[in-house]
């Protein structure tokens, strides 16, 4: 069984190491990252993520909603690319499926 909290978690260290400036988009911004797992807002993140993911595997994922509440924060297809890879690495370090269709999904939103 996938540790879905784990994968989400290493997601998130790989896009702010790959991409520091993604962090100041969130309330957790200029949060070390060792110490993410300890903030509150990351944590409720974190759990819409897993809670995303959830959904995506279930089939049941809005994927447009998704791309529209990113759109008025500046947030399209481009930071989406970088997240789907990094995701694909977070994935695989932890033994998970590979998400990348449910990122495409939300991509082709934009």
């Amino acid at each position: 069984m996938v540790n879905w909290a784990a994968v989400v978690d290493a997601f998130y260290v790989e896009l702010f190491t790959a991409h520091p400036q993604y962090q100041d988009r969130f309330a957790f911004k200029g949060v070390a990252l060792g110490d993410l797992k300890g903030n509150a807002a990351y944590q409720t993140q974190a759990s819409k993520t897993v809670d995303y993911i959830t959904a995506a595997l279930a089939g049941s994922a809005d994927a447009a909603g998704l791309a529209s509440r990113h759109v008025g924060r500046n947030v399209g297809a481009p930071e989406f690319t970088h997240a789907k890879a990094c995701l694909a690495k977070a994935c695989a370090a932890n033994g998970a499926p590979d998400l990348g269709g449910a990122v495409d999904a939300i991509i082709s939103h934009f």
